[in-house]
């Protein structure tokens, strides 16, 4: 078993360390939301609404994509619908699947999301340099592949 060095930068686990950057994202994201009129939108939401968002694709690509269970998935894809964020369609390919499709409402939240992702990589980059930024990022990246479930 691995031992943490306690002359290390920190004695901190960097899954602790990667926490504080998302949480900040998160309050930011909470704040800009609000800020905008965009209720009905909670914390676990946030996990549907980052990457490319969730226009177009199926509920189980999201379970795949946030780690929730599929209980959880549909219940968050329900309040986000009541909230008129998201509707759900049947796929015209195969009528068993569901596709998800952003509102107008959605596309705005969504938009706002990013927003607030870019102005904070931007100031991020400001801060660490921008060598070093681009450095964070691509090492965070091989994390993630690391990290993917194998297919």
């Amino acid at each position: 078993m691995a031992v943490r060095n306690e002359a290390s930068l920190t004695s901190e686990p960097i899954s602790a360390l990667l926490r504080y950057p998302t949480l900040e994202a998160h309050r930011r994201i909470a704040r800009r939301l609000r800020g905008a009129g965009f209720y009905g939108f909670r914390l676990p939401h946030m996990g549907i609404f980052l990457y490319s968002g969730p226009d177009g694709v199926s509920p189980g690509t999201l379970v795949r994509r946030t780690g929730v269970s599929k209980q959880a998935m549909h219940q968050f894809l329900k309040s986000l619908e009541r909230s008129g964020y998201l509707v759900r369609t049947r796929s015209t390919a195969d009528r068993r699947r569901r596709h998800l499709y952003m509102t107008e409402r959605g596309r705005a939240a969504w938009q706002a999301v990013d927003d607030v992702l870019c102005d904070l990589e931007a100031e991020w980059a400001a801060a660490l340099g921008a060598e070093r930024f681009a450095e964070l990022k691509q090492s965070l990246w091989d994390l993630r592949e690391l990290s993917l479930p194998q297919r």
